[in-house]
């Protein structure tokens, strides 16, 4: 039986959500350097600004506290109807 060759990604590229209180870890980063040393000719860690508006749930979560700001529900079609 024959093995083929099978071709190894060259670049790896991580992307990171960055929230406000998150410590990135040097050992998450000697990790990184070891993959770069190892296995990939290059290694990019790719941190979001810090903010949560990156994400798309997060973005709806924020207009719907928004758009129920100062007022008071009694009621869940209330909150659909000024939701929506």
């Amino acid at each position: 039986m024959l093995k083929r060759k099978q071709a190894t990604p060259e670049i790896l590229v991580v992307i990171f959500n960055n929230y406000i209180g998150q410590n990135k870890s040097q050992l998450v980063m000697q990790f990184f350097a070891l993959l770069s040393i190892t296995f990939y000719t290059k290694v990019m860690l790719i941190y979001f600004i810090p903010k949560h508006s990156h994400n798309t749930v997060d973005r709806i979560v924020a207009w719907c506290r928004n758009a129920m700001k100062g007022k008071k529900f009694y009621i869940p079609m209330a909150i659909v109807k000024d939701v929506n």
